[in-house]
């Protein structure tokens, strides 16, 4: 997280939501490749770890990010 200036930010607070959002379209995009999918599963796996050590979950959504909360998902961040 340290690499990223917004959740380095957040870390610093008391409190943070955290949201990994899977995109459809980029993972058959031509930017997709299965070398860097894996990378950012790796960077993944750390943010939640790192997120789990302060208590926070890291719930992962599958669908396109779109300006605006929950527009795009079908299903609650509570789960």
């Amino acid at each position: 997280m340290a690499d990223h200036a917004t959740p380095a930010e957040a870390a610093r607070g008391d409190a943070a939501l955290a949201l990994f959002i899977v995109e459809p379209a980029w993972l058959t995009s031509p930017e997709s490749h299965p070398r860097r999918e894996a990378w950012l599963l790796k960077c993944r796996v750390a943010l939640r770890d790192a997120l789990a050590a302060r208590g926070l979950p890291l719930p992962v959504r599958t669908g396109e990010a779109v300006d605006g909360p929950g527009r795009g998902f079908s299903d609650d961040l509570d789960r």
